[in-house]
C-alpha cells in the first residue's frame, strides 16, 4: 500500500474512533439523564426513603403474645412503604413516663432517627393508604376515631392516641407527655393540649377506602388485664389541664435495667427495660404500680 493511501486510511480510522467515542459518551449521558432524571428507579426511590428515619416506640408490659404479632406485621407494613425504622420496645410498669424515657433513650442512641411513632402494641394497620412517612410540623394522628374499631370510646376533638407520628423537633416542643400520669387515662388528653398550646396541628388520615372495621386490626386479648386501679383521681381537670409545662420531656426520672438486641423471625428490635419512681405525695395513684417491679 501506498504512502498515500496508507495515509488516508489512518485519517479516516482516527475520524472513526472519535465519532464512536463522541457517540458513546452521549450515550452515557443520556442514559444517565434518563434513569436519575426521568425515572424513579429502585436506587432513587430508596434516597428517597431514607431522607428521614423513624423510630417505632412501642410501651411494653407482659404482651408477649402482641409482640410476636406486632413485629413480623409492622415490619412488612413499613418496608411495603420504604420506610427506614427501628423498633424500640420499652418494657415498665406502666407508666405514661415510658414514652419520655424512650424519646430520651432514642436521641441518645439512635441520632439518626428524626421521628417516632408513638405506637400502641395492641393495634395493627391494615391500610397501606395509612403513610407512616415524615409528619414535617404537624403531629399524624394515624389512628383516626372515624377509622379506630374502638373509636366510639374515644373524643374526637381531642383524641391523639393509639398511633401518633411527630418529629423529635415537636415532641420536645410540645414537652412530651406529663410525667404526673400512671395506668390509663387523661395522658392522651393532656398531649393533645400540650400539642395544642404549642401551635402544632394535629392531622389525620381521610377519605380512605377502608372502614372502622377494615382499616386497623385490634390484637388486645379480652383475658389481658390492663392495670388500671389507681389510689387517687388522675383523670381530674386540675391534672389533665393544668400540668402542661411543669412535667414533660424534660424532667423525666427512670432507670434503665437492661438493653437487649432480640429478633422475632429474624427480625431486629431492641427490648429496653426501664424502672420509674413514684412519687407517693405528688401521684398517690401510682401506689398500685409501685409493690413490684
Amino acid at each position: 500500500m501506498s504512502g498515500l493511501k496508507l495515509l488516508v486510511v489512518r485519517n479516516f480510522l482516527r475520524r472513526k474512533t472519535k465519532t464512536c467515542a463522541l457517540c458513546f459518551t452521549v450515550f452515557v449521558i443520556l442514559i444517565v439523564y434518563f434513569l436519575f432524571f426521568k425515572l424513579e428507579t429502585p436506587f432513587l426511590i430508596g434516597r428517597k426513603s431514607q431522607e428521614h428515619v423513624l423510630c417505632v416506640l412501642v410501651p411494653f408490659r407482659n404482651t408477649f403474645e402482641e409482640l410476636l404479632e406486632f413485629i413480623p406485621h409492622m415490619n412488612d407494613f413499613l418496608n411495603r412503604q420504604k420506610i427506614k425504622f427501628y423498633f424500640i420496645v420499652v418494657n415498665h410498669r406502666f407508666s405514661i413516663q415510658a414514652f419520655n424515657a424512650g424519646f430520651e433513650i432514642i436521641t441518645k442512641q439512635y441520632p439518626e432517627c428524626d421521628y417516632v411513632a408513638l405506637h400502641d402494641i395492641d393495634l395493627l394497620p391494615l391500610n397501606d393508604e395509612i403513610p407512616y412517612t415524615y409528619p414535617g410540623d404537624d403531629l399524624y394522628n394515624v389512628a383516626n376515631p372515624e377509622y379506630h374499631p374502638r373509636g366510639d370510646k374515644y373524643d374526637p376533638a381531642r383524641y391523639v392516641g393509639g398511633i401518633s407520628l411527630i418529629s423529635n423537633k415537636q415532641y420536645i416542643r410540645a414537652g412530651g407527655f406529663g410525667n404526673h400520669f400512671w395506668g390509663w387515662g387523661g395522658e392522651d388528653r393532656n398531649f393533645f393540649y400540650r400539642i395544642s398550646n404549642n401551635s402544632i396541628n394535629r392531622v389525620r388520615p381521610t377519605n380512605l377506602t377502608t372502614d372502622k372495621y377494615n382499616t386497623f386490626r385490634d390484637i388486645h386479648s379480652p383475658y389481658r388485664f390492663r392495670d388500671f386501679i389507681k389510689c387517687g383521681n388522675q383523670k381530674g381537670a386540675d391534672l389533665v389541664d393544668y400540668d402542661l409545662y411543669e412535667s414533660g420531656f424534660h424532667n423525666v426520672n427512670y432507670g434503665l435495667l437492661y438493653a437487649e438486641s432480640l429478633t422475632i423471625l429474624g427480625i431486629p428490635f431492641t427490648l429496653f427495660g426501664i424502672t420509674v419512681p413514684c412519687n407517693f405525695t405528688e401521684t398517690p395513684w401510682c401506689k398500685p404500680f409501685c409493690r413490684n417491679t
